[in-house]
């Protein structure tokens, strides 16, 4: 195992249409959840694994489902490889996008939608942080931190 990160074979054909596609996505998403020129895109062309970087095609910034929708929709048909993004803390280089690639950052659809402390669930939108929820049921004395279950004994 060589432990380099072994990225795909660049989409010439999405490249060089560059172009049309961020005029396409400007048309599909709000002006502020687009970010494409390059000074923007550094803090994206890698995650928390700094050994690698690659500069996107784009990163965009939905709020809500129906705007990932319309975005993967779009890259569905249009062939254009998307990359999922949390909060870019990831240590694998699993959110390291290409120059032929959109990175779809989940960081704003950052909601809690509903706690239900009795049954240990939560519904939150793809963006919400661990410690999010923590914060949000601290008033609530209850604690989201992992605590060691003791061993049983063997049958």
């Amino acid at each position: 195992m060589s432990g380099a990160i072994a990225f795909s074979a660049l989409k010439a054909e999405i490249v060089a249409r560059r172009n049309d596609i961020i005029s396409d996505l400007q048309a599909l998403l709000p002006k502020d959840a687009l970010v494409h020129e390059a000074r923007e895109l550094v803090p994206f062309e890698t995650d928390g694994f700094i050994a690698y970087t690659r500069v996107p095609l784009a990163v965009c910034l939905p709020e809500n489902t129906e705007q990932v929708a319309k975005l993967l929709r779009y890259c569905h048909e249009n062939g254009i490889p998307v990359v999922p993004r949390g909060a870019g803390t990831s240590l694998s280089g699993g959110a390291i996008g290409q120059e032929d690639a959109i990175i779809l950052g989940l960081s704003r659809m950052n909601r809690i939608l509903d706690i239900d402390l009795p049954n240990r669930a939560a519904v939150v939108q793809a963006g919400v942080t661990n410690i999010a929820i923590s914060e949000a049921v601290k008033p609530e004395s209850f604690s989201t931190r992992l605590t060691r279950v003791p061993s049983l004994p063997a049958p």
